[in-house]
């Protein structure tokens, strides 16, 4: 009888682990996807500065001098320019935005 109740024990504990190393293994495969995601450029600009002319928004300049994500390169360009959404409407032509080659908003 207490061999039936050793090798459940012994069964339980090889289940525990088993399962305590596929928990292990997805948590760091998941950190992994995580750090490769934040580290790889979501988009690639043509770097430079572009001179506002009447009309022109951030969004339309983002879509012509980059590649990717799009609302990120545009939410790039408001950050490396000091830009805030209030300030958006107030933006004058002959205003010069820089653009920077890549981000990883």
């Amino acid at each position: 009888m207490r061999t039936v109740y050793r090798r459940r024990r012994i069964v339980a504990a090889i289940v525990a682990s088993v399962l305590s190393i596929a928990v292990i293994k997805a948590t760091y495969e998941a950190s992994a996807f995580v750090v490769e995601r934040i580290t790889e450029p979501t988009f690639v600009c043509e770097p430079g500065s572009h001179t506002l002319r009447q009309g022109d928004k951030i969004w339309n300049i983002a879509d012509v001098r980059c590649e990717g994500n799009i609302t990120d390169a545009a939410g790039q360009i408001m950050d490396d320019n000091g830009i805030e959404g209030e300030d958006l409407d107030s933006l004058q032509p002959g205003t010069i935005i820089i653009i920077n080659e890549k981000g990883n908003k």
